[in-house]
């Protein structure tokens, strides 16, 4: 939430923001983890690089199913301003 309150003012630079900082955490977060367990430096990278990708994969997930639950009749959504 960070980048958003950083960026108050244009929301489009607060959402990038945050993706990227979500991005490098996921890849310190592998590659420590692998390092904890004692795995060697390419593995560790290889780890990162996975990390990043099924964390990627499951914020693409919960935002299609948002969007599908959106898109159901009777469906919610905040009004636009």
């Amino acid at each position: 939430m960070i980048p958003y309150f950083a960026f108050h003012n244009n929301v489009r630079y607060g959402l990038f923001a945050s993706i990227g900082v979500t991005c490098f955490i996921l890849l310190i977060f592998g590659y420590v983890k692998a390092a904890v367990i004692g795995c060697k430096r390419k593995d560790a990278a290889w780890s990162a690089l996975q990390t990043l990708v099924v964390g990627a994969l499951a914020a693409g997930v919960s935002y299609g199913i948002v969007r599908a639950v959106n898109s159901l009749p009777g469906a919610r959504t905040c009004p636009s301003s």
